[in-house]
């Protein structure tokens, strides 16, 4: 059996932080705690004013400890 997670795309809104992600490529979320619970996916939708107009290739994902 294949992966699922190769094919789920990952939608979030992005409406506050749109040129951030556009711009420099990059999603910023808390890893706990946080609006989403994201699921190990390939593909990543950006959100805003109800559509998704951008959807990308998840490449890396960093988790943080302070």
């Amino acid at each position: 059996m294949l992966p699922s997670w190769k094919y789920r795309l990952d939608v979030v809104n992005c409406a506050g932080t749109y040129d951030d992600v556009i711009n420099h490529n990059i999603y910023v979320c808390t890893a706990k705690g946080g609006q989403y619970s994201h699921r190990r996916s390939l593909y990543f939708g950006v959100y805003r004013n109800k559509q998704v107009d951008r959807v990308a290739k998840i490449e890396a994902v960093v988790d943080l400890e302070s």
